[in-house]
């Protein structure tokens, strides 16, 4: 199915828009720039309406989180263990992607809290592409076999 994809952000964003959209080599996809146009309840709006959202380490994961939109999130570590990553059990749609593999080991918790609750020095640019795609692929899957199964019952 057609994707519409959304970006979002305040005026500041707005460069940022752009190199994304030219960035894309296929005039097949339908980008639709709304940086300096959105407020607070369009938003909440915007993401609600998703399949999948997306961001960086804002309150649009928050916003997901609470409406129910799969969310992939990229996060540096700053404050980890305080907003992210979402405990399953509060928001099972949520999926935190870091910049090292340490961040995916249960047993490393207490130690990456303690070293990343207030900074992180690690960028968000350094989080391997390829499993971002996957699960992206992943999740819009799993939306539209719900969907269809919403709407064929």
């Amino acid at each position: 199915t057609p994707i519409q994809f959304v970006i979002c952000g305040s005026g500041m964003d707005k460069t940022l828009a752009y190199e994304i959209m030219g960035k894309v080599k296929s005039n097949d996809i339908n980008i639709c720039d709304k940086t300096g146009k959105t407020d607070l309840p369009a938003l909440v709006e915007n993401i609600a309406n998703a399949s999948l959202l997306v961001s960086n380490e804002t309150s649009a994961v928050h916003i997901a989180a609470s409406v129910g939109t799969f969310t992939i999130c990229l996060a540096n570590g700053d404050r980890f263990g305080r907003f992210y990553p979402y405990p399953k059990e509060l928001a099972d749609n949520i999926f935190t992607f870091y910049p090292t593999d340490e961040f995916a080991k249960p047993d490393q918790r207490e130690s990456l809290v303690s070293k990343f609750r207030v900074q992180s020095n690690l960028s968000i640019d350094d989080i391997s592409f390829e499993p971002i795609v996957s699960k992206a692929v992943e999740l819009l899957e799993s939306f539209h076999s719900l969907q269809s199964k919403t709407y064929s019952a």
